[in-house]
């Protein structure tokens, strides 16, 4: 096991400057001096995998062209934090049974199915949560349909999420219900383990995708867009540029959802808070008749 760093082999400033404008120009990360410690945390986790004996030799291995295009993306993974939980901030889950899904069900004149797309989607928790509730609303609405896609930049990450594979003390919150239509426990009795059932899996999709990106989202138009607890990463130009492009992808109709931390208070963006962390189209809730 690697012992902590001495001084000679802790991360250097100028290091520590190289990776934190990296990690700023591919991904949008804001990482100021006070996260250095943490950075060097973090990437102790990398040393360890690697077993590399310095932060030095890491950065070295990172920079070559190997290095950027394999061992980047899981450095981004473990320097991200991936906490996430079922149905986590649950009042946008209240708010869109309650409010939302009665108003889309009775609109007129929409065709095809609910289009979401959960952005920074971690480990899969919110695309699974999501897919849940829409399932049960369509047990009420048989004509209802959806189609869930999760996008995230770490690709260690999305595949636990494709794999939907979770500990089962991940879902002692759920109702009975819940567990016993979207859960498979493990056959092996000893891993306390359950997997998502596969019908529910059928209706998400899992892709990599960068948030500062000058390229196609996932879904051209949604619906619903949710990305909630990302944007604590990046400085105000990004935030602005990361809203902007989220709205760029948005249904003139749609909904976008952040963070209960979060706020677009200072992004100018054409849209207006409908509920706690909850965005409407100004257009759309200023035309006439609404």
């Amino acid at each position: 096991m690697l012992a902590t760093p001495t001084h000679e082999s802790a991360l250097r400033e100028s290091d520590y400057r190289r990776l934190r404008d990296l990690l700023h120009e591919r991904f949008g990360l804001h990482l100021p001096p006070t996260k250095k410690v943490l950075l060097q945390a973090r990437i102790q986790k990398r040393l360890r995998r690697l077993k590399m004996g310095s932060f030095a030799e890491y950065c070295e291995h990172l920079f070559s062209p190997e290095g950027l295009e394999e061992e980047l993306p899981r450095l981004v993974d473990v320097v991200t934090t991936h906490k996430t939980e079922f149905f986590r901030e649950s009042g946008h889950f209240e708010w869109m049974v309650e409010t939302l899904l009665p108003e889309l069900s009775q609109s007129v004149g929409r065709i095809g199915p609910l289009k979401i797309w959960s952005a920074g989607c971690s480990t899969g928790e919110e695309v699974y949560s999501l897919a849940m509730l829409l399932s049960e609303w369509r047990r009420k609405v048989p004509d209802f349909d959806f189609e869930i896609i999760g996008s995230d930049v770490a690709a260690d990450t999305l595949e636990k999420a494709r794999q939907g594979i979770y500990r089962q003390d991940r879902i002692v919150g759920l109702s009975d219900a819940l567990r016993r239509r979207y859960f498979m426990r493990s056959k092996d009795r000893r891993q306390p383990l359950v997997r998502v059932v596969p019908e529910l899996r059928s209706k998400c999709r899992f892709e990599l995708h960068n948030l500062i990106e000058e390229r196609e989202a996932p879904l051209a138009e949604a619906d619903l867009i949710f990305c909630r607890n990302v944007m604590i990463y990046f400085d105000r130009p990004t935030r602005q540029r990361v809203v902007e492009g989220l709205v760029s992808h948005l249904a003139p109709w749609g909904t976008l959802f952040v963070g209960h931390a979060e706020t677009l208070g200072g992004i100018d963006v054409p849209l207006l808070p409908v509920a706690a962390a909850t965005y409407r189209h100004r257009a759309h809730l200023q035309a006439p008749g609404r």
